[in-house]
């Protein structure tokens, strides 16, 4: 079987983890083992105790996002099924030199651990992401929900750009979380065949 690490990326509010949680359910109908590694559950544990609301967080607070990343990757790599697959989220930006060298880190992981890579970027014109931004699920999930901030992230920088083979762009503004999640599998199974 198949193992796939599809990495959503896509800006604050794009549907990444609705659109993973989807893509889960569509994973077991067809027999495959997936887990979700949403980057806020790599960042959450962290963001308890530091975030303030509409306030950076502080250069000490990363890092220590990076060592949780560090520790699930080496569960993974020693001790998770060779076949189970991966979703992961996050929101990557092009020209910042630290988002850029995570995608490359979780590329290569992939390659590691002998996975395919398949790096999915989402997109959403702006009336309908302004909605999805801010609803209250989002909040309870100490996630960004200022459209202030939001708007100058999307004004200031695209969301990270890949020429890798694998890639999918997926505009998901008139598409439901089921329909992305179709597209989705479609993808990886015209990238299976081809590899096959």
């Amino acid at each position: 079987m198949t193992r796939y690490i599809i990495y959503l990326i896509g800006y604050p509010g794009t549907g990444k983890k609705t659109i993973a949680s989807a893509l889960l359910k569509k994973a077991v109908g067809e027999n495959l083992d997936m887990r979700l590694l949403d980057n806020h559950v790599m960042n959450n544990p962290v963001f308890t105790v530091l975030r303030e609301p509409d306030q950076p967080l502080p250069k000490e607070a990363w890092q220590a996002v990076d060592k949780i990343w560090d520790i699930v990757f080496d569960q993974i790599r020693h001790h998770a099924p060779k076949d189970r697959s991966l979703i992961l989220t996050n929101h990557l930006l092009s020209g910042d030199p630290i988002d850029e060298a995570f995608f490359k880190e979780v590329q290569l992981f992939a390659e590691e651990i002998e996975a395919v890579f398949v790096p999915i970027c989402l997109s959403c014109d702006e009336e309908e992401w302004a909605k999805r931004l801010q609803t209250p699920e989002r909040e309870a999930g100490l996630k960004l929900t200022n459209l202030e901030i939001g708007q100058n992230i999307r004004d200031k920088s695209s969301v990270l750009k890949t020429d890798h083979p694998n890639h999918l762009p997926l505009d998901v503004t008139n598409l439901s979380p089921e329909a992305s999640a179709a597209e989705i599998l479609l993808h990886l199974q015209q990238k299976t065949r081809k590899t096959s």
